[in-house]
């Protein structure tokens, strides 16, 4: 049970930072959208 919770944590957290990235490199567009109008 334990070490099933541990495998779902590390998934879970996996998850969060592929989404972090996403919002980073939307934001990193973004910046470059402005800078080029």
């Amino acid at each position: 049970m334990k070490m099933c919770s541990l495998h779902f944590n590390k998934g879970l957290t996996r998850q969060r930072g592929r989404i972090l990235n996403l919002h980073k490199s939307f934001l990193l567009v973004q910046w470059v959208y402005q800078n080029l109008i």
